[in-house]
């Protein structure tokens, strides 16, 4: 009896020792354990203190995590007033199997953001995270905030809570999310919760019409191993979208894996809802895309890419079909191929090139091919207006750049073609790039008997020096809407032809043209910003001008320029007019001067005013100039 006394007066001590004791301890050891794993996940962990009663659910005040990032502002900030946990003490001792250490996790106002980078990231604690997974959970956040660079999600009022005997609820008061060409808030957001066997399924969540999450499932099954997995179906827009990704630990950095694909999308409906600033219409008949690898080490990553759109449209570009393949892996990207299909228009690039560390010395080898049947409608596709451009053009040629070094040829061919505007009988055009060189081997416009024929050669090692040589002949020039500085729109019939050498720093060119009887010939050296004008000469008839001078491009809003005669001009001018090009005859009044100066539009002769230029609405009077008699 004694004994049986004993044992009980034992019990009944160590009952009141845990009572007093047991209580202080547990707290100690949690806020040990929170610093512990907190630290080792390279965040700051605050919070006011911890009760731990006897039997009855652990609660931590205003707990704080905050984790440094590059800009000086948080990359992470988690703060929750009261937390609270219900442990399964059997379950966190090892002595017994099933089921969670942690039976209940309650956390309300809690207020999450993450942005940008961490300042120094370290290995998060995946074990801690595994141990902590409850088996039943009620978490509300009045916000969380996600802010990167191109995005902005920002979710108001959530709620969300799960146990593994029922379903639960996710409720989202707002949910607002920001990109460069897209904004949407979506209100009122509901849906179902699984959560069984560590993973949780959202599923029924209606973002807005025709707009409805079917399921979105994460995987917390390999915590332990650092893996979380999600997967992610979606019915948009008449369409479905499918995507899963994971993340897991590799042998010396943590490695992404993806995959989503979309089919029968509306763009105009995904548009609208997604908030997009502009209008797209069109369908995403198909698309896949593939992702292994570090983000941050993208080089040496694998991806792929493979896009097919229908019935593109977006301002005035539109196209019937749009198809894009890409794959990326070992530093290399190969272009399987673009295409682009228009009613009477078909155009197709495909390539390879491998991303080295001299960005500068690219390896691209390339096929490009076109048969272009409306030129209009093709040049609508890159902003151009159909008005500028119509006609049929051929393109086909091939390119190859290795070690600074480039070979290839591109052909065009056209007829029929306008081109801004300017009706074109034939267009022949062929450009060689050999080795260092490339070469306008040939350039021909025809219209009628008026001609345009060019060639030319560039150096891509010496400087890039070139050569260039043109000459043209049309019977009415204004049909072509040819204006020259100082001359303005010239008239009538034209032969010229054009003359020029040099290299990246330094150029000289002549020119020479005959134009309604004022033969004019210049030679100039193109030093930078500045052009010198060694010699410009005017000759109509007996009448000869000749000028020297220099332009000064350095701001080309306002070009200042200067111009010297060997002998004494005068003008007919009038500085209450504005002057619209320059007409060379023989007239028998107007001051002497040897030198004309030009400050934007101001002229000045000999440093008297002389008028202005015509800003380009007005049409103006042409400024007749002659040598004194």
């Amino acid at each position: 009896m004694k004994k049986i006394l004993g044992v009980l007066l034992l019990l009944v001590v160590l009952a009141l020792a845990a009572t007093f004791f047991l209580p202080g301890l547990m707290e100690r050891s949690a806020a040990l354990w929170l610093r512990h794993h907190a630290s080792r996940s390279g965040v700051t962990l605050t919070f006011d203190r911890i009760e731990a009663p006897l039997l009855r659910p652990v609660v931590i005040h205003h707990l704080r995590i905050v984790r440094p990032s590059r800009s000086g502002t948080p990359n992470l900030e988690i703060s929750a007033p009261l937390l609270e946990l219900k442990f399964n003490f059997a379950r966190a001792l090892g002595w017994t199997k099933g089921g969670h250490a942690v039976r209940f996790l309650r956390a309300h106002n809690l207020a999450i953001a993450l942005r940008g980078r961490a300042a120094n990231p370290s290995p998060f604690d995946w074990n801690a995270l595994g141990w902590l997974l409850p088996d039943e959970f009620d978490l509300a956040a009045d916000r969380i905030l996600l802010e990167q660079p191109s995005l902005h999600i920002e979710l108001n009022n959530s709620q969300l809570n799960g146990a593994s005997t029922h379903a639960g609820t996710l409720t989202i008061a707002s949910a607002d999310f920001r990109a460069p060409l897209f904004r949407q808030n979506f209100a009122d957001v509901r849906g179902i919760t699984r959560w069984q066997d560590d993973r949780l399924v959202i599923a029924g969540t209606r973002l807005r019409d025709g707009l409805l999450l079917d399921s979105v499932s994460l995987d917390f099954t390999r915590l332990n191993d650092e893996r979380l997995a999600t997967e992610i179906s979606a019915t948009i827009f008449g369409g479905t979208a499918r995507m899963n990704l994971a993340t897991e630990k590799g042998e010396t950095t943590r490695l992404w894996e993806g995959a989503a694909s979309l089919t029968g999308i509306s763009l105009a409906q995904l548009s609208s809802a997604l908030g997009a600033t502009e209008d797209i219409a069109g369908t995403i008949h198909a698309s896949k895309f593939t992702f292994h690898g570090d983000p941050r080490n993208f080089m040496h990553a694998t991806a792929s890419i493979w896009t097919e759109l229908t019935g593109f449209r977006w301002r005035e570009r539109n196209a019937d079909v749009v198809m894009l393949g890409a794959n990326f892996y070992d530093r290399t990207i190969q272009l399987q191929e673009l295409y682009l299909k228009q009613r009477a228009n078909e155009f197709t690039l495909s390539g390879e090139t491998t991303l080295g560390a001299d960005w500068s010395r690219p390896d691209f080898h390339g096929e490009i091919s076109g048969a272009i049947n409306d030129l209009g409608q093709f040049a609508e596709l890159f902003g151009r207006s159909a008005n500028d451009f119509r006609g049929k053009l051929a393109v086909r040629g091939h390119v190859h750049t290795y070690e600074r070094r480039v070979d290839g040829e591109v052909a065009l061919t056209g007829d029929g073609l306008t081109l801004f505007r300017v009706p074109v009988d034939l267009l022949t055009a062929r450009i060689a790039i050999d080795a260092l060189k490339v070469q306008l081997a040939q350039l021909e416009l025809k219209r009628g008997a008026d001609f345009l024929h060019a060639q030319g050669e560039m150096d891509l090692t010496n400087n890039r020096s070139f050569t260039f040589n043109a000459n043209a002949e049309c019977h009415e020039v204004a049909d072509y809407n040819v204006t020259l500085p100082l001359l303005g729109k010239l008239t009538g019939n034209f032969v010229g032809s054009l003359n020029s050498e040099g290299n990246s720093s330094q150029s000289k060119s002549q020119i020479g043209f005959t134009n309604e009887g004022l033969v004019t010939e210049a030679g100039a050296t193109w030093i930078g910003d500045k052009v010198v004008v060694e010699n410009l000469s005017l000759k109509s008839g007996d009448a000869l001008c000749a000028l020297t001078g220099e332009v000064n491009l350095e701001n080309r809003h306002h070009v200042t320029a200067m111009f010297s005669s060997s002998q004494p001009l005068h003008a007919d001018f009038s500085p209450d007019h504005c002057v619209r090009g320059l007409r060379f005859a023989s007239i028998e009044n107007g001051e002497a001067f040897t030198r004309i100066e030009f400050d934007g539009r101001q002229m000045k002769f000999d440093g008297r005013p002389g008028g202005q230029l015509c800003p380009a609405a007005e049409a103006g009077t042409p400024l007749t100039l002659a040598p004194t008699p």
